[in-house]
């Protein structure tokens, strides 16, 4: 348990909790939370936030074991704080912040630290932990030490005005700042280990091939197919993915009108929504892609259209279409008088059987089962046979109509009713009357009591029937106490669209990223978000891809409510799992080495944005058509040095736009003295054999066996025989511009600081430098820098930017 706070500290946390729970009224009332105050979880944009201790993630589990009340608050006014920032955070955000809080406050626990007593060394302390354990992976624990980063910062804050003073909740003010590197830092890098790593893993080149097999088995051979669209859906759902390295989860919001062909032929575009972004584009789509992705998004509109009506209907009207489509098969088919007599004797209006909802939806049978998703809308129903008959009796103890039914009884001057008249009358076969045993004995003897009182007979009077009636009502009980099987089940179709709306409520929560009602959160109830990000449809009928809830599952029903894609489908449909085989592998798509194919949807992203790049295509633009920010796609580059290479060399061939860098310069040289083209372009193959990516350009050294000697200050000495013979300036990479602009700009700064009237002395001051003196060697430093830098911004001034060769696509 946490130890107890200091009076101070309570006071604090007290007006902090009381101003929080007025916070969370504003957000409860807003939707952009669910759920009260004290529950253990709250749903925030689709995902549960539980404020339990380490080692369970499902409230109200057996192991679930809520925060102690101290660490509850904390962790509960934090949350509140963060949702309520105004920049409306990501539901991983807030997840990941909360996994930390856990950790911090299992540390505290187990520590015997109070609270308000944290310090820099607390934090320390855990960090080195959870870096201690090896199954921790790196950019978990960046991840952790990024919150917990988070959390001091919020506990800084924690005051209250209190009698006139502000008073803080921690004694001291905690100065700490997480040292942790981030591991993406080392994937950007493309001449790190890491880098090399992070491409073998994120690349493989034959994925539109396997794409294109899965696809023509699918078409060639539909039995692959468990039904219809189980597989061709998510395969034309990957077309945007191939055709423009959309993201897929951005290929799952597209709308229906996504594709824009106004233009003409070759003008093609893809309006989409930009995952990163906080605005919608329109893609100009590769010519080479326009038609497929035409016919895949023709297939789509028409495969989905019954899913996205559906989806229609619930934001209209609700979940009216149950109750709707259940009444015209009964008006349709009928039912038999035993179901008749069971609904009757339930007492409810709601109750519609297995079967019936089996045939009106195509949801399995088992769902409906007590082990099935729906068990919770299961009415256990008497017996066929036992209500038919109890319906029967019902009228004739109301009516008291025996006299119809009842015989002189033979050799005896008294009436009875037989059971021969009973299975006649009520329809209810012999064979299933005696198999009535649990209370046909008591049956019998109020009939037989009946019979010997008389009140059988034609003539009887009336002062039997209220004792009669309140035994019959006994022997009733009985007859209903044998409930459930398999015919006497049923299920409440209250109950079904209270589940069924639940489950939309998540589903549409995860995708949309906001909370859903399950009575719905727009005006009239309907299912319509709020606030979906831009390009996103509002209403799920008007996405492209809607599919059935049970559609990409292993059940071979496709189910009820209508449903987005989500990642997960794709992911388990590319790969094999514990529980489903991937499509590569029912339709046995094997790689060279002859194993199974298998790879990451994201994967697609890469090969895209590779392909782009080795036919030649600027990196600046194909950032821009993927929809990154520059340089960003570096991480996406899986080319080789020599491959780089080959495609700069075309640069220094051609005469007289020879760039300026140490290479090109020879080169102009050589023609000077007339050396044939055939000799120059030898020179130029063996000096450009290969070609890393550095901070400010290139460079043609052989890193690996030869490693740089000049610390990577590829620039200085640019544009005189000084300079580094490996390295070489692209016009094309703004990244590189940026980064010498602000190298320059901090050596100008160093050397204004040094001698702060360097820019009228000139000439003369380098003149009068000593290369024998350290600061003076120092100074000569700096100033070669800044020389070279400007010169390179030259390159760029002077460049025309465009790309090295044409690519697919057309920028409108």
């Amino acid at each position: 348990m946490a130890m107890p706070l200091s009076e101070c500290a309570q006071s604090v946390l007290g007006a902090v909790e009381k101003e929080s729970r007025r916070r969370f009224k504003a957000l409860v009332k807003s939707g952009a939370i669910n759920g009260k105050y004290g529950d253990e979880a709250w749903v925030y944009r689709g995902r549960r936030i539980l404020f339990c201790e380490l080692g369970d993630k499902h409230s109200g589990s057996a192991r679930f074991r809520a925060l102690d009340e101290l660490s509850g608050a904390i962790a509960k006014a934090m949350v509140v704080e963060h949702v309520s920032n105004g920049m409306r955070p990501s539901d991983t955000s807030v997840t990941g912040r909360m996994v930390a809080f856990r950790h911090l406050a299992e540390y505290v626990n187990r520590s015997g630290c109070p609270w308000c007593d944290l310090a820099s060394s607390s934090f320390d302390r855990l960090l080195m932990e959870l870096g201690s354990d090896s199954s921790t992976a790196k950019a978990t624990l960046y991840n952790r030490a990024c919150a917990l980063q988070a959390i001091v910062d919020y506990l800084n804050t924690l005051d209250a005005h209190i009698d006139g003073e502000n008073v803080r909740f921690l004694k001291r003010m905690v100065i700490w700042r997480h040292k942790v590197e981030n591991p993406i830092r080392q994937i950007e890098d493309p001449n790190s280990k890491e880098f090399e790593e992070h491409s073998r893993s994120k690349y493989m080149s034959d994925i539109p091939v396997a794409l294109a097999r899965a696809r023509k088995a699918v078409l060639s051979h539909p039995e692959i197919e468990p039904f219809p669209g189980f597989d061709r859906v998510r395969l034309e759902a990957l077309a945007p993915a191939m055709a423009v390295g959309a993201r897929i989860g951005e290929c799952f919001t597209l709308p229906t009108n996504c594709l824009d062909r106004r233009l003409g032929k070759g003008f093609a575009l893809l309006r989409q929504t930009v995952e990163k972004a906080d605005s919608a584009t329109a893609v100009p789509i590769p010519e080479v892609w326009e038609e497929p992705l035409a016919e895949s998004v023709t297939y789509l509109m028409e495969a989905c259209a019954k899913a996205r009506a559906r989806a229609r209907q619930i934001e209209m009207s609700g979940f009216d279409f149950l109750r709707a489509e259940l009444d015209e098969y009964r008006d349709v088919h009928g039912m038999t008088p035993a179901r008749c007599s069971q609904i009757k004797i339930s007492g409810r209006n709601d109750v519609y059987f297995p079967d019936e909802i089996c045939a009106c939806f195509d949801v399995e049978y088992k769902a409906l089962t007590s082990e099935g998703r729906y068990r919770r809308c299961m009415i256990d129903l008497p017996k066929p046979g036992a209500a038919r008959m109890v319906d029967w009796l019902d009228d004739r103890f109301s009516d008291w109509d025996w006299s119809c039914f009842a015989r002189k009884l033979r050799g005896r001057n008294r009436f009875g009713v037989s059971v021969e008249t009973i299975v006649s009358s009520s329809g209810v076969p012999r064979a299933t009357v005696h198999k009535m045993y649990w209370f046909l004995p008591e049956l019998r003897d109020l009939l037989s009591e009946m019979s010997d009182e008389g009140v059988l007979s034609p003539d009887a009077c009336d002062k039997y029937k209220a004792r009669f009636r309140s035994r019959w009502k006994k022997v009733r009980a009985s007859a209903l106490a044998n409930s459930g099987g398999s015919q006497s089940v049923g299920i409440s179709l209250d109950r079904l669209e209270a589940e069924l709306r639940k489950k939309y409520a998540e589903v549409l929560s995860r995708h949309f990223g906001e909370n859903f009602s399950p009575q719905g959160n727009s005006a009239g109830g309907g299912f319509i978000a709020k606030h979906s990000s831009a390009g996103v449809p509002r209403r799920l009928s008007e996405h492209l891809i809607v599919v059935w809830d049970s559609q990409t599952s292993v059940s071979e029903r496709t189910g009820i409510l209508p449903s987005p894609l989500e990642r997960s489908d794709i992911r388990r449909y590319l790969r094999d799992s514990s529980i489903r085989k991937s499509i590569f592998r029912r339709a046995d798509i094997r790689d060279n080495d002859g194993k199974v194919m298998s790879f990451s949807p994201h994967m697609i992203r890469h090969w895209v944005n590779d392909a782009m790049l080795r036919a030649g295509g600027n990196e600046l633009i194909i950032d821009a058509w993927m929809n990154r920010s520059p340089r960003q796609g570096r991480q996406y580059d899986h080319r080789t040095a020599k491959e780089r290479a080959e495609q700069i060399r075309p640069l220094y061939l051609q005469k007289g736009r020879e760039p300026n860098d140490f290479l090109g310069r020879k080169v102009r040289d050589l023609r000077s003295f007339s050396v044939s083209e055939q000799e120059i372009e030898a020179i130029v193959n063996e000096n450009l054999s290969i070609l890393h990516i550095t901070p400010y350009g290139t460079c043609s050294r052989e890193l690996y066996t030869s490693p740089c000697d000049k610390t990577l200050v590829c620039i200085r000495g640019f544009g005189t025989d000084d300079a580094c013979r490996s390295f070489q300036v692209d016009v094309a990479d703004q990244g590189a511009m940026e980064n010498i602009e602000k190298l320059l700009l901090r050596h100008q700064r160093l050397l204004a600081a040094l001698l702060p009237n360097y820019r009228a002395l000139g000439a003369r001051l380098e003149a009068e430098l000593d290369s024998s003196e350290p600061l003076d060697q120092h100074v000569m430093f700096i100033m070669d820098v800044i020389r070279s830098c400007e010169l390179i911004l030259e390159q760029y001034r002077d460049a025309k930017i465009t790309p090295r060769s044409k690519i697919d696509i057309k920028v409108i």
